[in-house]
């Protein structure tokens, strides 16, 4: 999100493209059919989401910390996926958490790392079931914020090449410009306004405001997940993805847009 000043990294511009063409057909087509092509989906991305958040704490499984994130992310899934009520899984995050953050303020010496550690189950567990939840009103409201987040960074990438111009947020994540910020939010809007255009029944204007609540949502996300890598002094959460680092840095824009666009379904806006 909100990035690049120029930089001339055709190289690792390949890398993007190559690696999006081959995972985001796999990820739409898995929300499409739904069912049991999402869970497994969902619970590998929980997976690997969970073993990436827990390495960067230095808790990486078979450490006793970051199995025990990944199987409260991955249960939480599993728990959604079967019928399981939205609620009594966020009290599974939640209860995770709790027991994390105790344990860790009772035995460690590094509460940073720990406390850190423990924030992820919320952090990586509620933009799961965020999109498992948005799935049950249908595929399309997934594929409506998967496509607004989507444009938002290509949006902030080529306008931030581009362009150029101060930072965003130089402590924290360096290459982020303005003019990148504020290119991913127009993409986010056009994009948003013309899917619900297109396929919806409440008006671009419903859509392109919801998808600028989602798009600011997918920076601050971003600029998290870059504030933790720069706390732990990482340059990626992993390097699973090529030209992307890991899967937490492909979907840190997710964390907190998933639940923005839950939340304000549930809050009763109607973009679709």
């Amino acid at each position: 999100m909100a990035r690049r000043a120029p930089d001339g990294r055709g190289g690792d511009l390949r890398r993007r493209v190559l690696s999006a063409a081959v995972l985001a057909p796999v990820a739409l087509l898995a929300v499409y059919l739904g069912g049991i092509a999402l869970a497994v989906l969902m619970v590998a991305a929980a997976g690997a989401l969970g073993w990436e958040w827990s390495r960067l704490c230095g808790f990486a499984p078979p450490r006793p910390l970051g199995t025990t994130l990944m199987a409260a992310l991955i249960a939480a899934v599993l728990v959604a996926e079967t019928g399981g009520a939205f609620g009594s899984v966020a009290i599974l995050v939640t209860v995770a958490a709790a027991v994390i953050g105790g344990v860790s303020i009772m035995v460690s010496h590094d509460r940073s790392a720990w406390r850190w550690c423990a924030a992820g189950v919320a952090c990586l567990g509620l933009p799961c079931l965020a999109l498992l939840w948005l799935r049950t009103a249908g595929a399309d409201h997934v594929f409506w914020v998967l496509c607004v987040t989507w444009a938002a960074d290509i949006g902030a990438y080529f306008t931030g090449r581009a362009i150029g111009g101060p930072r965003l947020a130089p402590a924290i994540s360096p290459n982020k410009t303005w003019s990148g910020f504020f290119g991913g939010m127009a993409a986010a809007a056009a994009v948003g306004a013309g899917i619900g255009l297109a396929f919806g029944s409440h008006g671009g204007a419903a859509a392109a405001a919801a998808a600028l609540a989602v798009a600011l949502a997918a920076v601050v996300g971003d600029l998290a997940e870059s504030g933790m890598k720069r706390h732990f002094g990482a340059k990626d959460a992993g390097n699973l993805i090529p030209g992307h680092g890991g899967v937490l840095d492909r979907l840190d824009s997710l964390l907190l847009a998933a639940p923005m666009a839950a939340l304000l379904l549930a809050a009763g806006w109607r973009w679709l």
